[in-house]
């Protein structure tokens, strides 16, 4: 068993970040030591050489007032640290270089030195992690788009140039390269990689059960703000093709698709439902309650793909809507017979505002949230590639509700960063590889209604194919 003895400040914190390190990601029993002293030390019970390796520790030795204030957020720039090469063989990253978030330079002018029985690190790995998991600088600043999002161009990880970089599970794997060298003994918990698959039903028809009023609307749309008059054309012409409720044959409505290909290729989609319109046709135009909805809903349980809540559009603040929207979703699958084990999902238009959101789905009964990537790039909001408990930085404490951290999705992709078909496919397998390397999840995004045409599908199938 590891003893970690650290200082007595910041005890649910500190908890919090040694069970996600040790027993959650590593699977390593641990016991803590709370003692006067400015560094967190860890040793093996029952180890006659006495080895140890002692880590710095700052965010936790903030001053209390400081706390959540900007005075104890990262100085940047930061500094870099060059991984030695006999650690670097050690780790999974291919980077060769760590970003150091909170930490300082020991004796020698190095973050690392080791000497006898005595190994010290220089970086607080514990916590710059806490930090980039709890998204505790979101709830410092307040930069955030037109949709109260929190802008990617804000954050850390970008300014810093990490976002495409899973750094929580980088630290980890320090940890683990010191651990292993210290105790050759011991054993890592397995992982494996997982491609996880989900698509929001923002609509599940693109012209099907929409008034006239409403598809020419929309084609206006096309024209004026979007400047596609092909897709003005497609949109028209295909209202008078399948009529008002010919659902099956609108070209949004591709789920047979999407699960035939996900079964092709062993993996569960997920599809994330609205319950309700709580900002009117921004969430979309369907009643899960109508008849074919109810169809839909009973055919992706039946070849055992996964139903989830996409939460409407002002609930990211509304603890009370998510659990009634839970509620009804519930209620409907109950009554076509549908049963689940675990319940997670994903907010509209990604609108999050930590921790009320987490709150809000962990009162509401959901299993697992799925939000957290930025709408305008891809990448590691959260730091990690492993699905994760989280923490509420108001209430200080950790909460039974999962992150499953969103990595890539199709309108970040194209519609926000202007990428090409072969660029987009280019970041997300190298995003895939990433998370393959650290054996997490690669969590993809993409919406049945950006599936219309045959192009669009042929690059679809080809994404999904060489994600898994």
């Amino acid at each position: 068993m590891l003893v970690i003895e650290h200082p007595p400040s910041y005890l649910p914190e500190r908890q919090y970040i040694y069970f996600l390190f040790f027993q959650n990601f590593l699977g390593l029993e641990f016991e803590l030591v709370e003692q006067n002293r400015t560094n967190i030390r860890i040793t093996l019970s029952g180890d006659s050489q006495s080895y140890e390796l002692v880590i710095s520790d700052l965010l936790f030795q903030t001053n209390v007032q400081e706390w959540l204030t900007e005075k104890s957020l990262p100085k940047m720039p930061l500094d870099r640290w060059e991984i030695p090469k006999d650690l670097l063989s050690c780790t999974e990253a291919n980077e060769e270089s760590l970003p150091v978030i909170y930490g300082q330079k020991l004796s020698k002018r190095s973050f690392y030195e080791s000497t006898g029985t005595s190994t010290k690190l220089g970086i607080d790995i514990f916590g710059s992690a806490f930090f980039i998991l709890t998204r505790y600088e979101e709830i410092i600043k307040s930069v955030r788009d037109h949709f109260d999002r929190f802008l990617f161009s804000a954050s850390l990880a970008y300014k810093e140039g990490f976002l495409e970089r899973p750094i929580v599970n980088e630290y980890l794997d320090l940890l683990w390269a010191l651990l292993k060298r210290i105790w050759p003994s011991l054993k890592r918990k397995e992982r494996d990689y997982r491609f996880v698959l989900s698509h929001d039903v923002d609509d599940p028809a693109w012209v099907a059960g929409k008034s006239w009023p409403t598809v020419l609307r929309n084609t206006a749309g096309d024209v004026l703000r979007r400047h596609e008059l092909g897709m003005a054309w497609h949109r028209f012409r295909t209202r008078i093709q399948t009529g008002y409720d010919r659902y099956e044959r609108d070209p949004a409505y591709q789920f047979d698709f999407i699960m035939s290909l996900s079964e092709q290729l062993e993996v569960k989609s997920a599809f994330n439902f609205i319950s309700e319109r709580t900002a009117g046709e921004i969430d979309g135009y369907y009643d899960l309650r109508s008849p074919w909805i109810r169809r839909l809903l009973k055919a992706i349980h039946k070849r055992g793909h996964e139903i989830g809540l996409h939460t409407s559009f002002q609930t990211y603040l509304d603890p009370k809507q998510i659990k009634k929207e839970f509620e009804k979703l519930r209620m409907v699958c109950a009554s076509e017979g549908i049963e689940q084990q675990a319940w997670g999902g994903r907010q509209h238009f990604l609108r999050w505002k930590g921790p009320v959101t987490w709150q809000g789905w962990e009162d509401a009964g959901l299993t697992y949230d799925s939000t957290l990537a930025f709408s305008g790039h891809i990448g590691f909001r959260c730091g990690t590639c492993y699905e994760y408990p989280v923490y509420n930085l108001n209430t200080r404490k950790q909460l039974e509700l999962l992150e499953r951290p969103l990595v890539a999705l199709d309108r970040t992709l194209f519609d926000y960063m202007k990428l090409s078909e072969e660029e987009a496919m280019k970041r997300i397998f190298d995003l895939a590889l990433v998370c393959k390397a650290h054996r997490g999840d690669f969590t993809l995004l993409w919406h049945n209604n950006d599936l219309l045409t045959q192009q669009q599908r042929e690059f679809y199938r080809s994404v999904a194919a060489g994600c898994v």
